[in-house]
């Protein structure tokens, strides 16, 4: 996809907040090592080119979107599902 902000391509993946003490970040799709649960945070990160977002972390648990990630201007899209049940 291309960022409609700045042209240039776009990287997809998802953004992750999966536990109470971790902040709101970006992995790309195809991550090396799933289980970011039960690693360093900040090595989990490097070693797999993500991207930390926020440094607040969330107050919820384990949910994660789809999301496109533009590293030339910092921009994310992500796809909400907004169609009632």
């Amino acid at each position: 996809m291309i960022c409609p902000f700045c042209g240039s391509e776009m990287e997809s993946g998802r953004l992750f907040n999966g536990r109470r003490d971790i902040p709101l970040f970006w992995m790309p799709d195809g991550y090396k090592n799933r289980h970011y649960l039960f690693k360093s945070f900040n090595k989990l990160i490097s070693e797999n080119d993500g991207v930390i977002l926020d440094t607040v972390p969330f107050r919820s648990e384990g949910s994660w979107l789809s999301a496109q990630f533009c590293r030339q201007c910092c921009k994310v899209i992500a796809d909400i599902n907004t169609t009632a049940t």
